[in-house]
């Protein structure tokens, strides 16, 4: 996978990828960060900013609930996780939502997955705010054995 692809590359390959077809969704699935330069080298410190210091990933708890892994181990907040239409393009998407309770910015993202391999998933992540809810900015997600 080449992570240097444009950030532009990565949004659109999103809309041709399919709905994640996974049986099962659980255990941990290890994030990585990619697209231009700037983008992976920034993110990791957004993240940490917004309270997920040393963000690992995810472990879905089964196929309707996730949390965030940290680097400490500790897990930190729980995300209800549906099938629904994507923001980027109307079409049905994994997404992880928060809900109103969780701490801000927490409350407005939502990670929507679609899949590249049964094993490996490209994620957006989208704040559903007013004028922001078109842009995405990729990550990936892979199953650790």
């Amino acid at each position: 996978m080449k992570s240097s692809l444009s950030l532009r590359a990565w949004r659109q390959r999103f809309p041709t990828l399919a709905l994640p077809t996974t049986a099962s969704f659980a255990g941990f699935w290890a994030a990585s960060f990619v697209g231009p330069f700037w983008l992976v080298a920034s993110a990791p410190s957004a993240i940490n900013l917004a309270g997920l210091p040393g963000w690992r990933g995810k472990r879905f708890l089964s196929n309707t609930s996730a949390i965030n892994v940290l680097a400490s181990g500790n897990e930190r907040l729980l995300m209800k996780v549906t099938v629904m239409p994507s923001l980027l393009d109307g079409q049905p998407a994994l997404v992880c939502t928060y809900g109103s309770e969780a701490p801000w910015p927490w409350r407005f993202v939502r990670d929507e997955f679609r899949e590249m391999s049964p094993n490996e998933w490209l994620g957006m992540t989208v704040l559903d705010v007013p004028g922001l809810r078109s842009m995405g900015w990729p990550f990936v997600l892979k199953r650790e054995q």
